[in-house]
């Protein structure tokens, strides 16, 4: 059963989707009589652009141009023997022009008033036939008239200006990468091992590189679907991150998950690199600077279990310690390498809290998200830490859930009241970008300012203060 969608008027359309109502499907003007009623302009948005619409007044309900909507969204219109058709892939509805019922493949559903016909044209209230249609509705009443990929969605990610890559759940659980088209919408699968991690995206946009099931490295041509194996390599691998020129990508990786070491991997020839290694185990969240001589990344170091009893099964001689136990920001630069050539890393953070979205600054410096567990601070609020390993507070208004860095150096954070904002780097002042309807996971940022986000476990593209859906339940 398609879901019924009321809100206020929007919709977006392609420029070869007009059409022209010829005459024959012109309706008769004596059919109804015309209401004193004045004809105004509706604002409209379809697939993210902007239309006005011929609208009027009839009580509380405002009626739109039947043939203005059909031009909007593509959809081609018939009248005969009183009854008014339209459709649109497939689907159509029918109406008479005095009637309040309309026709639907899924039966009979009311407008809330009826057809009416002003100055030779026919006005009709466009929500029920937009979700007769098929077509999908946003909570402010916005229109994709595009088939969209449906299911669970997340880790949005940029691929090029005009492309987004998303991880989908499939039926089995298991989870598959799709590129999505922003313009029209049309999705489709990479194709990978079904087991594989999702793709770490190149900064041109083009190259994808992942990890399959059993350690190896891949990269795919995101234009063409050509995979290519890099490396056999069979250690577990995380954090996969490119350098900024797409000669190598730097990741996390170690026997037995322990991921304690850091590596980096030429493309070209697949040669391996050893970057980090100290024995410390279980790093994550790795970053790194424009030409990769400057790492960052988080340590989650673990409760220590102490026992003087030789019976490993006495509770009561068994001591754990919490007191060491937490995340700690490290960063590792390429100037200080030991006789090895191994960066010696550095550890700039020893407070209990717990530390979130790390991002690595232009000036070296680390800002991420604090969250205090033993204190009365309940807020998840910005912090900066410098090379000196000095902690100060970057920004303390805002309750941050999900941060990142955009490509001109500045932030944009998710606040928990679902918020988005701008965070300027230099002064940590906010600007408001955005708020959504739905709780947001996961955000990504191209160069334009332009924001996919997770909302609700679907993808939009946030443009200029607009939501697009690009996927549906």
């Amino acid at each position: 059963m398609k879901r019924k969608v009321m809100g206020m008027m929007a919709a977006s359309v392609m420029a070869t989707s007009a059409i022209t109502v010829s005459a024959s499907a012109a309706v008769p003007a004596k059919s109804v009589t015309q209401p004193a009623a004045a004809i105004t302009n509706a604002a409209a948005v379809v697939d993210g652009m902007d239309f006005t619409l011929r609208s009027v007044a009839a009580g509380q309900t405002t009626l739109v141009s039947v043939k203005d909507f059909a031009q909007a969204i593509g959809a081609s219109v018939s009248y005969s023997k009183g009854v008014l058709t339209l459709m649109k892939d497939g689907e159509q509805v029918s109406f008479s022009i005095h009637s309040k019922t309309l026709t639907t493949a899924d039966g009979e559903v009311e407008f809330a008033a009826a057809p009416v016909i002003v100055k030779g044209m026919l006005f009709a209230q466009w929500q029920p036939i937009a979700a007769a249609l098929g077509l999908e509705v946003t909570e402010n009443g916005q229109i994709s008239t595009m088939k969209l990929l449906s299911g669970v969605h997340s880790l949005p990610r940029w691929a090029g200006a005009n492309t987004a890559v998303v991880a989908h759940e499939n039926e089995d659980g298991s989870v598959s990468d799709y590129l999505i088209n922003l313009t029209d919408k049309y999705s489709v699968s990479l194709m990978l091992d079904a087991e594989a991690d999702s793709v770490s995206v190149s900064p041109d946009g083009k190259w994808g590189i992942y990890a399959a099931s059993n350690g190896n490295l891949f990269t795919v041509n995101l234009h063409s679907g050509e995979v290519k194996k890099i490396s056999e390599d069979t250690e577990s691998k995380s954090d996969l991150i490119w350098s900024q020129d797409g000669k190598k990508v730097f990741y996390i990786g170690g026997a037995d998950t322990k991921y304690n070491t850091i590596y980096s991997v030429n493309l070209a020839d697949g040669k391996l690199t050893k970057v980090v290694e100290d024995k410390v185990d279980y790093k994550s969240d790795l970053r790194a600077n424009a030409d990769g001589t400057l790492l960052a990344y988080l340590v989650n170091t673990q409760n220590t279990v102490k026992s003087d009893s030789k019976d490993a099964l006495n509770e009561n001689a068994v001591e754990v310690d919490s007191s060491t136990a937490g995340t700690q920001i490290y960063v590792a630069d390429a100037a200080k390498k030991d006789g090895k050539g191994l960066i010696t890393p550095e550890k700039l953070t020893t407070t209990p809290d717990n530390k979130l979205y790390i991002d690595l600054m232009k000036d070296g410096k680390v800002i991420y998200v604090s969250v205090d567990v033993e204190g009365t601070n309940d807020k998840a609020t910005y912090k900066v830490v410098s090379r000196d390993k000095t902690v100060a507070d970057f920004s303390k208004d805002l309750d941050v859930l999900v941060s990142t860095v955009t490509q001109d150096g500045n932030l944009v954070a998710v606040t928990v009241d679902n918020k988005i904002y701008k965070v300027e780097a230099a002064t940590g002042t906010a600007a408001l970008l955005y708020t959504s309807d739905a709780d947001i996971y996961e955000i990504s940022v191209n160069a334009q300012g332009e924001i996919l986000a997770n909302a609700g476990d679907q993808i939009v593209l946030i443009r200029e203060g607009k939501a697009v859906k690009l996927t549906k339940e």
